[in-house]
C-alpha cells in the first residue's frame, strides 16, 4: 500500500505528464528523484494555493529563458526576451498545472478552491524551501531542453504514514464530491 508522500507523488507525476502532453504535444522526461530539487538555474517561481481538502501549495520554477521557451510554444509565436508575457504565460502553465492536479484529487473525493497565480522574477537564482508545517513532493522534468522543477506541498495532517485514501476517509465523511464542494463554498476560503 502507497504511503501518503508517495500518492501525492504520483498524482503530481500524472498531472504534469498530461498537461505536457495536452498542451505542447510532447511527453516531458520526468528526471530520477535524487536530481529532483537540485539547486538549478531558476530565476522565476509562479505559484498558487489550493483551500480545501488540504491545504497545499502549487510551484513550478525555472529559468527565464525556459520560460520564454514554453510560453512561446504554448503561444505559437516566439519571445525572445523576457519579457511581462513570459511572466504572464508562466502564471498561466502554474494555473493550468494546479486545475489538473485539482481533478486528479477531485477523482479522490477531494475538493479545493484554486488562489490566482503569483510569479516572482530575479535575475539571480532563486530557490523555494518547504514550509514548517507541511509535507510535500518535488519532481524535476525536462522538456524541449528545459529543466523545470514542480512543488506540491500541503498542511500535513495525522501522524505515521497513512494513505491519501485514510486522510480523505476520516477528513470528508460525505462521500458526494458536488455536496463537499457546496459546503467547502459555503465557508470562507483560507488561501
Amino acid at each position: 500500500m502507497a504511503t501518503r508522500q508517495e500518492e501525492t507523488f504520483l498524482i503530481l507525476r500524472e498531472a504534469v505528464t498530461q498537461l505536457f502532453e495536452k498542451t505542447f504535444g510532447e511527453t516531458p522526461k520526468i528526471l530520477p528523484q535524487a536530481e529532483a530539487g537540485v539547486e538549478t538555474n531558476t530565476q522565476l517561481i509562479a505559484s498558487l494555493g489550493l483551500s480545501g481538502s488540504l491545504d497545499a501549495s502549487v510551484a513550478v520554477g525555472l529559468s527565464q529563458a525556459g520560460a520564454c521557451t514554453l510560453v512561446s510554444k504554448m503561444l505559437g509565436s516566439e519571445i525572445k526576451e523576457f519579457s511581462q508575457d513570459a511572466v504572464d504565460g508562466a502564471g498561466e502553465i502554474v494555473n493550468m498545472l494546479a486545475g489538473v492536479i485539482k481533478s486528479k484529487f477531485a477523482e479522490r473525493g477531494c475538493v479545493f478552491i484554486l488562489s490566482l497565480p503569483s510569479v516572482i522574477t530575479a535575475t539571480m537564482s532563486l530557490s523555494i524551501r518547504q514550509l514548517v508545517k507541511s509535507e510535500g513532493n518535488v519532481l524535476s522534468a525536462e522538456i524541449f531542453g528545459i529543466r523545470l522543477d514542480v512543488f506540491f506541498f500541503y498542511a500535513r495532517f495525522g501522524v505515521g504514514q497513512v494513505t491519501l485514501s485514510e486522510v480523505i476517509a476520516k477528513g470528508m465523511p460525505s462521500q458526494d464530491p458536488a455536496e463537499a464542494l457546496r459546503k467547502l463554498l459555503a465557508q470562507k476560503p483560507s488561501i
